[in-house]
């Protein structure tokens, strides 16, 4: 897959079996597909993306932004590897807690 012109990147985990093993997601946020899937959920799957966008020949300093949740692991991960790249968090987790915090403003 050519990974030129990819500098909006997107990241999420999901189950990939029952018992809690995940795998961690990484996709062109503007060609919507599907670039990197890696075993995990902690920072360290950014190191291995990291690693694959170097035997592509392309730099971490052309990514310039990476899309997740709000996972404290992912956030670690994409400014230990990415350090100049925007964390813009997504729109599902972020409508969340706001109807979390609404909810919370209306109860008695």
């Amino acid at each position: 897959m050519d990974f030129t012109g990819a500098p909006r990147i997107a990241i999420d985990e999901t189950s990939s079996r029952r018992g809690h093993k995940y795998v961690s997601r990484f996709v062109d946020a503007e060609a919507k597909k599907v670039m990197f899937v890696t075993p995990g959920k902690d920072s360290t799957v950014l190191n291995a993306f990291s690693i694959l966008l170097e035997q592509k020949d392309i730099s971490n300093e052309s990514i310039t932004e990476v899309c997740s949740d709000m996972s404290p692991a992912f956030i670690k991960g994409i400014t230990g590897t990415f350090p100049n790249t925007a964390i813009p968090f997504d729109k599902f987790h972020v409508m969340k807690l706001l109807n979390e915090a609404v909810d919370h403003g209306r109860r008695p």
